[in-house]
């Protein structure tokens, strides 16, 4: 099989399809080459041992974590503990690795000449993020980032009038959330995982929030599907970054959010908070049933 994607009856009209194709070429066998795998079976050894071994620390609020919800990151700063993870989360972990390291080296091997891919990027966090709080991480990793470098090349592949780069996030999804993040309508449904919160941050920190960002989910449940890579809007990222930034000065003031994502989301936020019987994602859903009693005393 020919390793580089090969050029369209018509240039893909935007990063999600052009993406979604590359992935399905490289993934594909006889692709990537036995030195590319090798590298990226490497690290995924690496995160494999680190997710069943490494100790316990504590929690720090993170673009990925603690600040979906302002009441989250109130708790957080306020150095509450956040409910343990199951100790059987590092296999779930483990399979997440593992996935992300093939998508990196399938991209990178089927991706054509005019386009570079930077992969796990480490950078700053923004100047209005915390940068002495002792309960705040001041570095993050965006996963993959894609540039057109030449257009006179890439302009075969991809639609001359999109942006010439694009921040991507992957997230491996059980297929039922695979299937509703595929129909999802983001910034109107609850983001109670907080992928469009680290989405905003990360892409405030590089300057890349205009062309908004791609957030494509892997199916972990049905390996032989699609990637489905989503494009959430500048716009949208706009927002949710005005909210995060309200969030988060406030918890480092000291200020409650009370039940605000309840609030926002009313019964639709059940699935992340634990709320009308539901089971619940938050680590914060007992102390915070705790505190909307007393409020309501």
């Amino acid at each position: 099989m020919d390793p580089i994607l090969k050029v369209p009856l018509a240039p893909y009209p935007d990063w999600s399809r052009f993406l979604a194709a590359v992935w399905k070429q490289g993934r594909s066998r006889g692709v990537a080459s036995k030195e590319l795998m090798s590298k990226y079976a490497f690290r995924a050894q690496e995160s494999i041992i680190e997710s069943f071994t490494r100790a316990d620390t504590p929690a720090k609020v993170r673009p990925s974590s603690f600040v979906a919800c302002a009441q989250q990151t109130y708790f957080m700063a306020q150095g509450l503990p956040p409910d343990p993870m199951p100790p059987e989360i590092p296999m779930t972990f483990a399979i997440g690795h593992v996935l992300h390291e093939v998508s990196f080296a399938s991209i990178e091997a089927a991706l054509p000449e005019g386009f570079s891919c930077e992969v796990e990027k480490e950078v700053t966090l923004p100047e209005w993020w915390p940068q002495e709080h002792a309960l705040f991480n001041t570095q993050g990793h965006i996963d993959i980032i894609l540039r057109v470098d030449d257009w006179d090349l890439a302009g075969e592949y991809l639609n001359p009038e999109e942006f010439d780069s694009i921040v991507v996030d992957l997230k491996t999804m059980g297929g039922y959330s695979w299937r509703e993040h595929r129909k999802k309508h983001f910034g109107f449904e609850p983001d109670g995982f907080g992928y469009l919160t680290q989405l905003a941050i990360y892409t405030d920190a590089v300057g890349m929030q205009e062309q908004g960002a791609l957030l494509a989910g892997i199916n972990r449940d049905t390996l032989m599907s699609p990637l489905a890579p989503r494009r959430i809007s500048g716009e949208v990222l706009t927002k949710e970054l005005e909210r995060v930034k309200a969030a988060v000065s406030g918890a480092v003031k000291g200020t409650p959010a009370g039940p605000e994502f309840i609030e926002r989301w009313g019964d639709d936020a059940s699935f992340f908070c634990g709320t009308n019987g539901r089971k619940g994602y938050c680590g914060f859903k007992t102390i915070c049933r705790k505190t909307r009693k007393q409020l309501d005393v």
